[in-house]
């Protein structure tokens, strides 16, 4: 059931949404160039590689010894708006409909060093999501809350509960104010 409504939601967001993608395309190609999009691999369900394009939204301005510059000062004017409304992330929509990820799952992210396996395993036994349990309870937890509330998710998995996450994930854009929520032995 859950991959079929990544499927119907994913599609129909494709295409409905097509003269946005379009327009953020000009936009970025305007104000920063070509490559449009950036392009990131990472570890899927069962820790299969894939890769995310996503909108770029910074530049690649360098120092004088040919360095990057820190981020927050290659961030673009164009890059700053599709930050903050999350719009840079809209061709995930592609990796949703290719089965790559689901709309709610654990948000990708990089194999880290944790102690035991099988947790990194469980939180990996699951599609990744463009929005997910932890992405709700803001953008200051540690690695090791993320990964408790990854793994309530992967536990208490249901499609209600992916539709309240992304019902609650839409007012975030706009709200700004993420969930308090108190992370227990027992969510874990």
């Amino acid at each position: 059931m859950k991959r079929w409504f990544d499927i119907v939601v994913s599609s129909t967001l494709l295409v409905a949404l097509s003269p946005l993608y379009l327009i953020i395309f000009i936009l970025v190609y305007l104000d920063i160039g070509w490559p449009v999009f950036e392009k990131q691999r990472y570890p899927g369900m069962n820790e299969q590689w894939f890769t995310i394009s996503r909108f770029r939204t910074m530049n690649r301005a360098c120092n004088e010894k040919g360095e990057l510059l820190p981020a927050d000062q290659r961030l673009s004017v164009i890059g700053y708006y599709l930050k903050r409304f999350k719009l840079d992330h809209l061709p995930e929509f592609y990796n949703v409909l290719r089965g790559e990820m689901s709309l709610v799952g654990p948000r990708p992210g990089f194999i880290r060093s944790i102690p035991s396996k099988d947790v990194n395993l469980t939180r990996h036994s699951v599609c990744p999501g463009m929005t997910g349990w932890s992405q709700l309870h803001g953008k200051s937890l540690t690695w090791e809350e993320k990964l408790a509330l990854d793994l309530y998710y992967v536990k208490h998995q249901s499609l209600w509960f992916d539709i309240k996450i992304l019902v609650l994930s839409l007012g975030l854009l706009f709200i700004k104010k993420p969930l308090k929520v108190k992370i227990t032995k027992k969510d874990e």
